[in-house]
């Protein structure tokens, strides 16, 4: 829960500053940002379609973990765009959301295997407030960084900030655990 909701807190800012890299990064209008949003949005789409079909795999816990890394690349890489290159960012886009759908479709199949039923409402109760609670932080804390360093630079540091926390998610021996049958 604690890795899940530090990556709440790194990808948060990134809904709010999308738009931002389109049009003051980009010099994007309106139509361009809604071809990323809607890159995203197919994105998230195909990545839950991929998972419904495929079901995971046997270690969802380090499917969390390389999504986490998926989605810190392809931000980085937004962030090392070249002004003129807004394609590729719209494939990148589209790259994030699929990797999103994999972080975030496996998270509940672990906790209801792992949790026994008495406690599970006190366990999802506390794992939608704090990830709730840290995505407007993220925001709050993104949005100022991305003032001081500028959108694109934003775009890197979050994306290798994510990419680092999807390597060392799996690390843990307790994180590890979650993949063996309960």
């Amino acid at each position: 829960i604690g890795g899940v909701t530090l990556g709440m807190f790194i990808f948060g800012p990134l809904s709010a500053l999308c738009p931002l890299m389109t049009y003051d990064y980009f010099q994007g209008d309106g139509y361009m940002a809604a071809l990323g949003e809607a890159a995203f949005g197919i994105g998230m789409l195909v990545g839950s379609s991929i998972l419904m079909v495929w079901g995971g795999g046997k270690r969802l816990a380090g499917l969390i973990a390389v999504a986490a890394a998926i989605v810190g690349t392809a931000t980085a890489a937004c962030g090392l765009l070249p002004s003129s290159a807004f394609p590729a960012f719209v494939v990148l886009m589209g790259v994030m959301a699929v990797a999103c759908a994999w972080f975030n479709g496996p998270l509940l199949t672990l906790m209801q295997r792992h949790v026994p039923d008495e406690k599970m409402g006190r366990a999802m109760g506390l794992f939608f407030a704090l990830t709730g609670l840290s995505a407007p932080l993220g925001v709050a804390v993104g949005g100022a960084l991305a003032e001081t360093v500028g959108i694109a630079p934003f775009f890197l540091i979050d994306g290798l900030a994510c990419l680092a926390l999807g390597l060392v998610l799996y690390l843990p021996r307790s994180v590890r655990a979650l993949d063996k049958e309960a």
